[in-house]
């Protein structure tokens, strides 16, 4: 049983190796390649989380834009650029 289990993970384990953890500096050279201005403004339904990601990626990024984030987009007197909409699960996706 632990084989059974050790060889359906070393698939898991393999996608992780292969991919990352969910591609995002690619999602934002893309964003910024289709983006003008000086800053690109992204917003979220989950401020929280996403403010710590873009945090993370931004300060790892070379490119001289910056990423500004707009908190709670939907009451938020400037529409974002961008939006990302965080869900638990997404029917059909696939890693690229």
């Amino acid at each position: 049983m632990l084989l059974l289990f050790a060889v359906g993970q070393s698939v898991l384990i393999g996608d992780f190796l292969k991919y990352g953890r969910g591609q995002h500096t690619e999602a934002f050279e893309y964003i910024a390649s289709l983006s003008d201005g000086e800053s690109i403004t992204l917003g979220s339904n989950k401020d929280a989380l996403s403010k710590v990601m873009i945090s993370y990626y931004e300060s790892t990024r070379p490119n001289s834009r910056t990423l500004e984030y707009v908190e709670a987009y939907e009451a938020a007197m400037v529409s974002p650029e961008w939006l990302f909409m965080v869900r638990r699960e997404c029917p059909g996706a696939k890693p690229m």
